[in-house]
């Protein structure tokens, strides 16, 4: 009898906890049941900026002088101009234009174009810094077209470009975080805490940009056809920035 009193008592307390965890949640189920949802959005921004590093590179050949005159032969070319010459035109209307000493270094050196029974043509290439670009369009303005190969903008740059990407990033993640705050206002709810930030590379034209600023063929004919650096002058950033934002429990 002792025996079969105890196993029914044990029945009757597997019997009640099992009815307790049935009515109860467990902790597990509770905490999943309560993990607030999310939203996933994608913040962008654009910014220029103006640059502090201009870079023009000149390159300057000699030539020959019957290449301006009219109805002239090639085999008839015999009066060439020399570089000394060309050089010292370009460095005096660089000066005129507004450009120091120490902006200008010699970048390249060579000699080319040889033609039968005639000398080579020698040429040099010279790198300008500046740090205001309407001393670029003053450069366009001042130097004589003959004896130029080409002249190009060859970079753009600013010396404090890596707060102006911080400063762009910021405008994307704060143009996130008003995005989520329109969407989650939409059906009434808010945006909380930040889970997840994920940026993309900042997308930016702070590179050799190689723009022509005089073309070859019109300085043949000794006119220059020149590109303003107006058209050029910006620095274009723009990045984008996915956020997600918890949403935030009702009260």
């Amino acid at each position: 009898m002792k025996k079969v009193f105890i196993l029914a008592l044990l029945f009757a307390s597997a019997a009640t906890c099992l009815q307790a965890q049935t009515n109860q949640p467990s902790e597990n189920c509770l905490t999943a049941y309560q993990t607030p949802g999310y939203i996933d959005v994608t913040g962008t921004a654009e910014m220029q900026v103006t640059p502090d590093i201009i870079k023009i590179t000149i390159g300057i050949s000699e030539y020959w002088q019957e290449e301006f005159e009219k109805r002239a032969k090639e085999e008839n070319f015999k009066t060439k101009v020399p570089l000394s010459q060309i050089e010292s035109e370009l460095l005096k209307a660089l000066k005129e234009a507004g450009v120091e000493k120490e902006m200008i270094v010699v970048s390249g050196a060579g000699s080319y174009g040889r033609q039968t029974g005639k000398d080579f043509l020698n040429a040099k290439q010279y790198e300008i810094t500046l740090s205001d670009d309407k001393l670029a369009d003053n450069i366009l303005k001042s130097v004589d077209t003959r004896g130029i190969e080409y002249m190009r903008l060859s970079e753009l740059d600013h010396s404090q470009i890596e707060k102006y990407k911080l400063d762009c990033s910021i405008k994307a993640i704060k143009a996130a975080q008003d995005k989520a705050e329109a969407l989650l206002g939409a059906i009434g709810e808010k945006a909380g805490r930040v889970l997840v930030i994920s940026e993309s590379p900042i997308r930016s034209n702070v590179m050799t940009r190689n723009v022509y600023m005089l073309d070859a063929a019109p300085m043949i004919a000794g006119k220059a056809e020149s590109a303003s650096v107006e058209s050029v002058r910006k620095i274009d950033l723009s990045t984008s920035v996915n956020v997600r934002f918890e949403i935030a429990p009702r009260q």
